[in-house]
């Protein structure tokens, strides 16, 4: 009998991954296995925070967001309008570039509570859908991000799309960015406003649903704070109200379970 040897079966099962329980107290901290510190710097590296511009671009614009002289700040946001290359729904996004084929009809038959949170727009005219735009979180199209669930607030920016218009198509509809172009969280993949082809449904204008935890629009110029508790699901999308698949995932992790 070979002892101290390890067959091929006993090295996997050493090779296979251990789940770690893991709690975050009220302030998003961690506790758990050993390397739960390492945690918060791996998820601040997802999210963009920090520098996140390529050196290559330094060149062309030093004072860019996320640039050494402009870093992004932990825990915030900086939330844009950009080309869709690069993004994973570029397919998608380009099927809904052009304007609407139908006249919005109007928001009817909605939930009161619901109803003024989208944005006030004539019906009977076509809007654009998408421009074969997505939306940049922290300097990247259709980022994934990670929200740890806690009791301090994240941060999300979008500026006024008049502040980067030289960064955008010269065919880029800018006052339509500006006036239909918000952000919002939802369970729903596709997202969208209720003016874009896909939700507008038997001549009805159908809203894609808010998630209810989070029941602001994000437009632009304006900033808004977001608590991911215990309620927030551990997978959600952050989507525009300008067009549909334009945005990307939202992965909750953590619980709060200490100190709450």
């Amino acid at each position: 009998m070979n002892q101290g040897q390890l067959s091929g079966t006993d090295v996997n099962n050493q090779l296979n991954t251990t789940a770690v329980p893991v709690t975050v107290d009220v302030n998003g901290s961690y506790f758990g296995g050993g390397f739960t510190q390492l945690y918060q710097p791996r998820l601040d590296t997802l999210n963009g925070f920090g520098y996140v511009v390529n050196a290559n671009m330094y060149g062309r614009d030093p004072n860019a967001v996320g640039t050494p002289k402009r870093p992004i700040i932990i825990d915030n946001f900086y939330v844009n309008f950009g080309t869709a290359q690069g993004s994973p729904n570029i397919g998608r996004i380009n099927e809904f570039s052009a304007t609407a084929t139908k006249d919005y009809p109007g928001i009817t038959n909605i939930n009161n509570s619901v109803a003024p949170v989208w944005q006030i727009v004539p019906s009977g005219v076509k809007y654009p859908q998408t421009q074969g735009l997505s939306l940049y979180m922290n300097v990247m199209a259709g980022r994934t991000i990670y929200l740890v669930r806690r009791k301090q607030p994240y941060y999300f920016h979008m500026p006024v799309a008049q502040e980067y218009s030289n960064q955008l198509l010269s065919t880029v509809d800018i006052a339509s960015l500006d006036q239909l172009g918000g952000m919002y969280f939802s369970t729903d993949p596709a997202g969208g406003g209720p003016w874009n082809d896909i939700n507008i449904i038997n001549g009805q204008a159908c809203p894609p649903p808010i998630l209810p935890n989070a029941p602001y629009i994000l437009f632009p110029g304006k900033t808004i704070q977001i608590v991911v508790d215990n309620t927030w699901p551990d997978l959600c999308f952050y989507q525009s109200t300008l067009g549909p698949f334009m945005g990307g995932m939202v992965i909750a992790v953590g619980s709060i379970t200490l100190g709450a």
